[in-house]
């Protein structure tokens, strides 16, 4: 009962800590857009404050995966939260002042965007040194909806504090929640230590090392090929439903703002079941099932629906990202050896990073010359044949007897 205790309460920390962080970070997030879209009105500015968002996290991300294989976990979530607090702090302190430059805002941009890229290997990888493999994917599920939630509020959050108090006050409340979220993380001891830490190679070859072990395992692989093609397929619904939803209802914000909605609420309702339910008994299966039905809920957004089979469809989709997430982020953390789990998530992190540009580029381009609604449907299509394909791919099905 003692033993029990000790991981649920080390397991409660982190997400308590990690979600209080995260709230803030959301906050800030969605205001410094906003506010950039607002004072400059240009889309080069905010393309430009997208860049920094992006390319610091993904050089970070190149190096962070061996770092948590070699280091503390713990401190690899800790100091980056406290270095993004830091350059938050000061950049709240010149907005204070009344020094109000974008380059501000872009440079804070980039400090969270390099803290994220450092700590995003360590965060999933971190787990499984305290929480037993088959509470995995309780604790996962629990995760998934306390993330799921603060993406449904801090955006309403955000829009109320901007419209009410200035941008600088946004800032000390991320300062504040990055501390406390540290504070509640340092409570965690952490026993695991790394096999690797006492090698004396070099970051290069066990980012090689890393590479070899995933060449070697055909069922990772086979799992990465398949999420690979997903964040692939699945990008219209982020980058065309706005458009999409122009086409079928008008411009009235109220639309777009409830097809958003209803893919929270699907996630938050996956989280819940996943969180109530545990382990599935065939989760391969399962994630094969989720992925035929996001694609069958892009199909449907290709298709002319009123608006509220619209939202239903947009729970459906919501449920079922999750429902492939969570199992999916669970498998990797109890089949691969923990010295090795940092590289991993890594490798996922940058997969995921260069796919979604890729995607966005091709289906952008696309959209100028297809209809948007046949978009929708083909990739919905293909990316029901790729879950069907997984459904009866022998070496993910058995991937986990």
């Amino acid at each position: 009962m003692e033993e029990n205790q000790s991981w649920l309460r080390k397991a409660l920390l982190f997400i308590g800590g990690q979600s209080v962080s995260m709230f803030g970070s959301s906050l800030v997030s969605f205001a410094i857009i906003f506010y950039i879209a607002a004072e400059t009105e240009s889309g080069i500015m905010l393309m430009i404050a997208s860049l920094c968002s992006f390319f610091p996290s993904f050089i970070a991300t190149l190096f962070a995966g061996v770092w948590a294989d070699r280091y503390n976990k713990k401190y690899l979530i800790m100091l980056p939260d406290l270095f993004i607090a830091f350059a938050t702090l000061v950049a709240a302190i010149s907005f204070t002042l009344g020094y109000k430059e974008i380059w501000v805002l872009l440079a804070v941009n980039a400090c969270r965007s390099l803290g994220s890229g450092v700590q995003n290997p360590s965060i999933p990888s971190f787990l499984p040194e305290f929480v037993p493999d088959g509470q995995l994917m309780r604790i996962n599920g629990i995760h998934s909806t306390i993330s799921s939630f603060i993406d449904l509020l801090s955006p309403a959050f955000g829009a109320v504090l901007i419209k009410f108090a200035p941008l600088e006050f946004i800032f000390y409340i991320d300062v504040v929640t990055a501390v406390i979220g540290c504070g509640l993380l340092f409570l965690i001891k952490s026993e695991y230590k790394p096999k690797i830490f006492e090698s004396k190679t070099t970051i290069l070859s066990e980012f090689k090392e890393g590479l070899l072990y995933v060449k070697s395992d055909r069922f990772i692989i086979s799992i990465l090929f398949y999420a690979m093609a997903i964040n692939f397929l699945a990008n219209p619904v982020s980058l065309l439903l706005p458009l999409r939803i122009t086409e079928m209802f008008g411009k009235d914000p109220i639309y777009l703002s409830g097809a958003q909605m209803g893919l929270s609420i699907g996630m938050l309702v996956a989280g819940i079941f996943i969180s109530v339910k545990g382990n599935f008994k065939r989760p391969m299966l399962s994630m094969s099932m989720f992925i035929v039905f996001v694609g069958i809920g892009e199909i449907m957004y290709g298709v002319a629906l009123p608006f509220m089979v619209l939202i239903i469809v947009s729970v459906m989709i919501g449920i079922t990202m999750v429902g492939f997430n969570t199992p999916f982020r669970t498998i990797v953390q109890s089949r691969v050896d923990k010295d090795k789990l940092g590289r991993l998530f890594s490798f996922t992190s940058l997969i995921s990073s260069c796919t979604i540009p890729v995607s966005t580029t091709v289906f952008g381009l696309l959209s100028d010359i297809i209809a948007i609604n046949y978009i929708f449907i083909g990739a919905g299509l293909a990316i029901s044949i790729v879950g069907v394909t997984m459904m009866f791919n022998k070496t993910v099905q058995n991937g986990q007897e």
